[in-house]
């Protein structure tokens, strides 16, 4: 069974400025890129990944007058390999929202 064919969602490679906040954590906001967009998750490209299990908050449009929030948990960790060379995080949005499952809906119909 194809990757493609396990998962709930198709997921949507758009990249999307985002910033990522470990809730609970000392640091700011980490401005990054949230590609593999799905209604109930996304994956974020960023150089120092924050562990499985970290509780984090993602705001999409960072620094615009619009902006959409969700809090979610880091489900998986990637680090460069020799089939991949990207970075990041693996995030599952917990209760995104309607506005999150629009934006979907809204990029899924873009080219």
């Amino acid at each position: 069974m194809g990757e493609d064919e396990r998962r709930k969602w198709r997921r949507l490679e758009h990249g999307l400025r985002v910033e990522l906040t470990v809730l609970g954590g000392a640091g700011g906001a980490l401005h990054a890129i949230g590609t593999h967009l799905s209604p109930e998750g996304l994956f974020i490209q960023i150089a120092d990944p924050p562990a499985p299990g970290t509780r984090v908050r993602v705001t999409l449009g960072a620094g615009d007058t619009v902006q959409l929030a969700a809090d979610g948990v880091v489900t998986n960790q990637f680090q460069p390999n020799d089939a991949n060379d990207l970075t990041g995080v693996g995030i599952a949005l917990a209760e995104a929202g309607a506005p999150w499952r629009k934006l979907y809906e809204w990029l899924s119909q873009s080219p």
